[in-house]
């Protein structure tokens, strides 16, 4: 039996029933969150990521951070330490750069726990998508200047990707 230093305990002798030993072999996992909360992010957003262990991790291992994708191989954030909250939380500020990313992971390393288990596992909630590309028109009915239309019927825009409607304008034009 060792403690997190590696100071290992001799002579110990088990005096009654009430005497336990806890053994640790058990990685630390972590979950992620975001705050703003969501999962699409762009430029000019500065986004902070937390990382919550399971457990205490020890204070002098830098818990880092590095986002990738793993699709194109593509490093969007180079390993880099965590600013330390408390023994299970840590955070860092995420600015979020041009360009796209569909699926930015979140890989955590150099985590120890106090029992010296280094964690291993992927966090979890750790994928996030950094979308700088607006919304395009794909087509629309009635089509593109139109004429002698049913004031009556439904206009109906087909986008590139899911759109809100709670920002943007469509103008409509009498001829």
């Amino acid at each position: 039996i060792s403690d997190a230093a590696g100071n290992i305990m001799t002579n110990y002798d088990i005096q009654s029933s009430t005497d336990t030993i806890t053994v640790d072999n058990t990685a630390p996992t972590a979950d992620i969150t975001y705050n703003p909360v969501g999962s699409h992010y762009k430029n000019g957003q500065t986004v902070v990521i937390t990382a919550t262990f399971n457990e205490d991790m020890l204070s002098t291992n830098n818990i880092k951070i590095t986002i990738t994708s793993p699709v194109t191989g593509t490093t969007n954030l180079a390993t880099i330490n965590m600013i330390r909250n408390s023994a299970t939380v840590y955070t860092y500020n995420y600015a979020i750069p041009t360009g796209d990313f569909n699926d930015a992971t979140i890989t955590l390393s150099n985590g120890t726990d106090m029992a010296g288990n280094v964690i291993t596992a992927a966090p979890s909630n750790n994928i996030f998508i950094i979308d700088n590309t607006p919304p395009t028109l794909i087509s629309s009915t009635p089509s593109n200047n139109q004429i002698n239309m049913v004031v009556s019927n439904n206009i109906l825009l087909n986008f590139s990707e899911v759109v809100y409607t709670n920002s943007g304008n469509i103008n409509i034009k009498k001829r």
